[in-house]
């Protein structure tokens, strides 16, 4: 039976496999001017996957949900207060994005 822990040579290769779409799609949720930031949420979704990597059954998958869960925090917390959980369609449609 295969353990289930990520090794450090599994972790290489899904961050080189894995990294360029990461990145994709966080410039994606982010938007094309946010590059930096982009990158830092990539970053910060490989980071969390390496420390859950005991638990992680589909690592590719999972950096992908974690990718988006860091970008919305991200989006959340660049926004003013009183719009937290705001949609982004409804900011446009209000004119505030």
């Amino acid at each position: 039976m295969r353990e289930l822990i990520m090794t450090h040579s599994e972790y290489v290769q899904l961050y080189e496999t894995e990294r360029k779409k990461a990145l994709r799609n966080a410039v994606k949720l982010l938007g094309g001017g946010y590059q930096a930031d982009a990158e830092d949420c990539v970053q910060e979704a490989f980071t969390i996957v390496w420390k859950k990597r005991e638990r992680i059954t589909n690592p590719a998958g999972y950096l992908h949900k974690v990718l988006y869960r860091v970008c919305k925090k991200l989006l959340e917390l660049s926004q003013p207060y009183d719009l937290c959980g705001t949609t982004e369609q409804t900011m446009k449609r209000a004119g505030i994005r």
